[in-house]
Formats: C-alpha cells, structure tokens, sequence
C-alpha cells in the first residue's frame, strides 16, 4: 500500500494502495463469467481458447462491468491500462466501492449519431441496408472536440466518471454505489 503523501497545496493527502490484473488474469476472468453465462465454451484441442456462443451476453459492454464489478464493490478503480501487459488499479483508504460501466466506440458513435440527430447537426435521410444515409448539416457542432465532451458530461449527470480507456477499444467508467 502507498503511504500518505503531502498533497499539492501543503496538506496530509489520502493514502492509496495499487492493484496490478495483468492481461491473461482479466481474459481468464472474463472467461470464467462468459462460461458461467452460457455465452461461451472452450474450444476442443486449443487449450486456453474458447468460442463465443452469445454475441449479446459476450459483447465488452456488458460481460466486462461483470467482471469489473467485483473489484469496484471493494474500492478499486481502474486508473490505466497498458493493453500489452496490464490494468491498474488504486483504492484510497477508507475504500468507497464503486460500479463499472463499459462502453466501446460503437456505442459511443450511436449516442453521438442520436445526439446530433436531435440537435439538427446531423441528418439521416434514408437507409442503405442496415446503414442510413448522413448528411453533416453543422460541421462545428459534429467535431469530435464538441460531440465527446457532450457525451461525457451526460454520463457525468448519470454519476460516471470516465475512469480509464484501452487503446481504441474500451472506455472504463466507474461511479459511487
């Protein structure tokens, strides 16, 4: 556990302890609760591979805040992630357990699309298969520096707060329960 440092402005700061789940620990995590949902077995002949058997129940957004969960009812919340080799955890003394969410950059573009949709900066004229057509109507309010920001604080309003992200992949966050 780290001991109290001085925080900047000259006060006792709070002490804080690290937490280090490498990469193979989290997959085998997130195995054991995909196996535990029916959403997923072990791939005959490969040990250590599994086939995903329920693309809903395995998708990120939902099968990593199960996985996450445990550790944020103990006060750990997810500071890094260094793909390659680990996640990073910190818990300030006393503890103060938190939930985790999870969301990939489809579900951030969906909210995005919906958002400047309604804002009348986006227009969606007529679907191509499953893909509508859009015409960018307002392209300053569509920048990602516009749009992101706006994102965030509505999750903000809900109570999370943007804890960590992987690579292009995964955004971590995590709120007081």
């Amino acid at each position: 556990m780290a001991k109290s440092k001085p925080s900047a402005g000259g006060g006792k700061g709070r002490s804080v302890a690290y937490k280090v789940v490498t990469v193979s620990e989290l997959d085998r995590m997130v195995y054991d609760e995909l196996v535990r949902e029916n959403a997923a077995r072990a791939e005959s002949g490969e040990p250590g591979r599994y086939v995903i058997t329920n693309k809903k129940l395995a998708h990120s957004g939902v099968v990593m805040p199960k996985v996450l969960n445990p550790l944020g009812k103990k006060g750990w919340v997810l500071e890094a992630v260094n793909k390659m080799e680990c996640y990073i955890f910190s818990r300030a003394q006393p503890a103060v357990a938190v939930e985790y969410k999870v969301l990939t950059p489809a579900d951030l573009d969906r909210s995005a699309v919906l958002k400047l949709e309604k804002s009348g900066a986006l227009a969606l004229h007529h679907f191509e298969g499953q893909t509508p057509a859009m015409e960018v109507v307002d392209a300053s309010a569509a920048k990602i520096q516009n749009v992101l920001p706006a994102l965030l604080e509505e999750l903000a309003d809900e109570g999370w707060r943007l804890s960590a992200v992987s690579g292009p992949q995964l955004y971590f966050f995590t709120r007081p329960v």
